[in-house]
């Protein structure tokens, strides 16, 4: 008789734990990337208000920016690495809205710097000494390029999940 009783418990338990197996197997997707957010912070002027100091790690140029970002990475939906004149850089593509947004933002604030912080970590300066109509955001970053192309590859991993879950939710 007590055989009978865990046959049945078996046979009910057993299809439980396989719906749980392939839910837990379903969620544990490994990524081959590290996250990395990316943010813009405009320079403030001290005198107009509270701000924060930024110091880029190599020039260790000290910019004051405003503590609140303009540009997070719900913002971004593409980061490139693009070779230009001067090198290097990471080119950022804004969402239709995030770019209609820079452009005021520059406009506004010509002459003053964006700087872009990943994970937190001042990396690089943009000077807006022209309103930046395209919605995309050349920087230059103060790391090497063996760095950024391993920077590139991670933010525009981080940068399409970011994009995936936004589009996931709405």
């Amino acid at each position: 008789m007590n055989y009978r009783i865990c046959e049945q418990y078996a046979v009910a338990i057993f299809p439980l734990l396989v719906v749980l197996l392939v839910a837990g197997c379903a969620t544990n997707k490994k990524i081959d990337y590290d996250p990395m957010l990316a943010r813009f912070f405009v320079e403030s002027n001290p005198r107009e208000g509270y701000s924060d100091a930024l110091m880029l790690p190599l020039s260790k140029a000290v910019v004051p920016v405003d503590p609140k970002p303009v540009f997070s990475e719900l913002d971004i939906v593409n980061v490139d690495l693009v070779q230009v004149d001067l090198g290097l850089c990471l080119r950022f593509t804004m969402t239709v809205d995030a770019a209609r947004d820079l452009y005021r933002l520059s406009v506004n604030n010509l002459g003053r710097r964006l700087v872009l912080t990943i994970n937190n970590a001042p990396l690089g300066v943009r000077v807006m000494n022209s309103p930046l109509s395209y919605g995309d955001i050349l920087i230059f970053l103060e790391v090497s390029d063996d760095e950024l192309d391993k920077l590139a590859f991670n933010l525009k991993s981080t940068t399409e999940e970011v994009q995936k879950a936004i589009r996931k939710s709405s």
